[in-house]
Parts: C-alpha cells; sequence; structure tokens
C-alpha cells in the first residue's frame, strides 16, 4: 500500500494533482511556452487545472483552452533555499544559519509536512513508484 496522497491512475484523463515527469514531449512543450523549465533542476510538474475542466467528453477536446502546470522540485533544494533566505552573514554557509531561526523552521517543516502551507504542497517519497525522494510543489511557480 503506498502513501496516502498518491493513487492508481483508472483511466487516461489528466485529473488535478496528476504529476507528470519531465519527457522528451514535455520538454518540446515546454521548449516553446517556458524554457526556463526545461533545466535539470525540474524533473517533475503538478498538473493545477480542474479534473471537470480536463475530461474529454464523448471524444471532444477538453474544456481547457490550456493546462496550467507548477514545478515541483526536491524538497532539499526547497529546504536549501529556505535556509539562504534566513542567512544574513558571511559566517553562514550552506546549511548553517542563526539558533534563532530554529522554532521558525521547526513550525515551517510542520506546516508543509501536514500540507498546511498556501503556496507549497509536500509530496512525500514513494518507493514503490518513481518517486524515489521528497519533493515540494511550487504553486506560483
Amino acid at each position: 500500500m503506498g502513501h496516502f496522497t498518491y493513487s492508481e491512475s483508472k483511466d487516461q484523463h489528466l485529473c488535478q494533482g496528476d504529476i507528470l515527469k519531465k519527457t522528451d514531449k514535455l520538454i518540446r512543450v515546454l521548449s516553446e511556452v517556458h524554457p526556463y523549465f526545461t533545466r535539470e533542476e525540474y524533473e517533475y510538474f503538478m498538473v493545477l487545472t480542474h479534473t471537470c475542466d480536463l475530461v474529454r467528453r464523448s471524444g471532444s477536446q477538453c474544456k481547457s483552452k490550456y493546462i496550467t502546470l507548477c514545478a515541483v522540485r526536491s524538497f532539499e533544494t526547497y529546504l536549501k533555499r529556505e535556509i539562504k533566505s534566513k542567512q544574513k552573514n558571511k559566517a553562514e554557509k550552506g546549511t548553517i544559519c542563526d539558533s534563532r531561526y530554529k522554532s521558525y523552521f521547526s513550525e515551517l517543516l510542520e506546516r508543509l509536512f501536514n500540507n498546511n502551507e498556501t503556496e507549497q504542497f509536500f509530496l512525500a517519497s514513494e518507493y514503490e513508484s518513481e518517486f524515489p525522494k521528497y519533493f515540494v510543489a511550487y504553486f506560483r511557480v
């Protein structure tokens, strides 16, 4: 049994929340629209468009004129960026920052792991699938 966040796709319809792995076909589309997201750090994308707008009824086109995706990056990248945003002096390098941020990070990670952050969504590691490490979906990216 896998993590509760994930479910097996039972049909061929694209749904809100689906995770798309960056494939050659997706890279071609991204190259035309947003070449920035063809960079190596973007391995996955999450579908944000509502499922009801993506369903193809009676073989017709879906209601949505375009599909909104958000970037999915590794949890490691997320954490490094958060730590870097709190580093204020030259002595703080790598994953070191002032201890006064201990409660800030504790609360931030608790909200993230419980998916109570408004701009990010935590994706747990799923060893039974292609998701071997933790990821974070960035709704604004």
